[in-house]
């Protein structure tokens, strides 16, 4: 496993570096997709790092539970944007034309989401930067198996921006 953390820290720098000097240089594919590379890069360099550090890594102890994590991720975000729908508060600019491939940019962006703040958490938690930081992910996906109250929030959050 030592191994493969070590290729994850290399590939995911790499990665974030060739899609930074595409962005830079203009090339019309990393300015549509620079933010999925940037996100995973970061996701898996992070938690190939710690890893390697002893501390903490759900990508390498559970990667089930990781990839899951990332498939809850789809829906939690796709939430806010329809929050979005009524606010207007952002858009996305620079969008392929076809569908299909902006679904599947949508699709892997979204999936960044709890992954990133569970790596987040996880890393805080590791290097001991907060006394108890707990696993917001982890704990909010264990909330919404056991009551149907967030439901009945996120509900009253939908209805009064109606």
């Amino acid at each position: 496993m030592r191994y493969l953390a070590i290729a994850g820290v290399g590939g995911s720098t790499f990665a974030f570096l060739f899609a930074t000097v595409g962005l830079v240089m203009d090339i019309p594919y990393f300015k549509v997709w620079y933010y999925c590379w940037a996100w995973w890069s970061l996701i898996i360099g992070a938690q190939s790092w710690l890893c390697l550090s002893g501390k903490n890594s759900l990508l390498y102890e559970n990667p089930k539970r990781f990839f899951a994590l990332a498939a809850v991720s789809i829906p939690f975000w796709v939430f806010f944007e329809i929050v979005n729908f009524r606010l207007l508060n952002w858009r996305y600019v620079g969008l392929p034309e076809s569908l299909s491939v902006r679904w599947a940019g949508y699709t892997l962006g979204y999936a960044t989401v709890l992954p990133a703040i569970e790596t987040a958490a996880a890393f805080l938690r590791g290097y001991s930067l907060s006394l108890s930081l707990p696993s917001f992910a982890m704990g909010f996906l264990k909330t919404l198996g056991k009551c149907p109250r967030p439901f009945l929030g996120l509900l009253g959050i939908f209805l009064f921006m109606m």
